[in-house]
């Protein structure tokens, strides 16, 4: 990594530092561009320059997360988004982010994560024209990431023991089962 790269990677992760550790103290609707730079030692500028707002912050911590776990376990084909290996590697990978999930709750914004879920599963299938998405696929994959976010976030959050491979094989049931209920209609 040349030093400009490494001086914007480092300025990206102190501002969504800050905004974590702000979210701690206050309501993310009531923190401010201001606070943001002060709290993460950069210039206005430099914020603008990677950020256009609080929740572009948000989108891209997430994508990136999205992102390294795609690198590790690229998608092939629609159906390897809900294999149990998947599942697992992925519910694995985001048990780490369980703090921040908690300023999520904390925040009444649990559902922003499943939003970039689901479009971030939509726009790589789509970009790595891997399957043309009809609205059956769309509706799997809202209702299979709905799921899969609803348990994992829940179980996270409670700090419920359950292993990633359990909750993986209940995701792989819940597909088939939206698989036949397609099928019979």
């Amino acid at each position: 990594m040349n030093k400009h790269a490494l001086e914007h990677h480092l300025a990206q992760e102190s501002i969504t530092e800050a905004l974590f550790q702000l979210m701690i103290q206050k309501p993310f609707s009531e923190i401010n561009v201001t606070e943001l730079v002060k709290k993460s030692g950069v210039a206005r500028a430099t914020y603008y320059r990677n950020y256009s707002s609080k929740e572009d912050i948000l989108d891209k911590f997430f994508i990136q997360c999205l992102e390294a776990y795609d690198k590790k376990r690229p998608i092939r084909s629609l159906e390897d988004i809900y294999s149990v290996e998947y599942v697992r590697d992925l519910i694995k990978s985001i048990d780490g982010l369980k703090s921040v999930f908690v300023l999520l709750k904390e925040n009444n914004m649990s559902s922003y994560f499943l939003n970039l879920f689901n479009k971030h599963t939509t726009e790589t299938i789509k970009k790595r024209g891997i399957d043309t998405l009809s609205e059956e696929d769309l509706y799997r994959i809202y209702a299979i990431n709905g799921a899969e976010f609803n348990v994992v976030f829940n179980m996270i959050i409670e700090d419920i023991e359950v292993t990633p491979e359990m909750i993986s094989r209940d995701i792989q049931n819940i597909y088939h089962r939206i698989l036949k209920v397609q099928d019979q209609s």
